[in-house]
Parts: C-alpha cells; sequence; structure tokens
C-alpha cells in the first residue's frame, strides 16, 4: 500500500498532498466558536469550560 520504502511514501504520497494543504494552529475556543456557529459544539463548550475549571486555567 504504502511501496516498498517509507521514504517513497513520504515522496510521492505524503509530500504532494501536503503542498496542497495550508497547515497552522487553532486554539480550542475558536474551534468550539466555529462549531457553535454552525449549530454544533455546546456540550464540547461546557466540557472544555469543565476541563479548564480542573486544571485553574
Amino acid at each position: 500500500m504504502y511501496g516498498n520504502d517509507k521514504l517513497d511514501w513520504l515522496n510521492e504520497t505524503f509530500l504532494p498532498h501536503l503542498e496542497a494543504m495550508t497547515v497552522g494552529t487553532i486554539s480550542w475556543e475558536n474551534l468550539l466558536d466555529h462549531m457553535e456557529s454552525h449549530g454544533a459544539g455546546q456540550e464540547y463548550r461546557q466540557f472544555y469550560e469543565t476541563c479548564c475549571g480542573y486544571y485553574n486555567l
């Protein structure tokens, strides 16, 4: 499936896909905001806020 060599897979499969992507970072808060703006995520925000309370974040 990945060819005979991991390096072949890296060069022939992974890197071409990576070049087509934009890879970045996003905060949990921004992710939850985005989910909620699409009608989901309220339960995740409650869970996140509960976790933050345990770690005083």
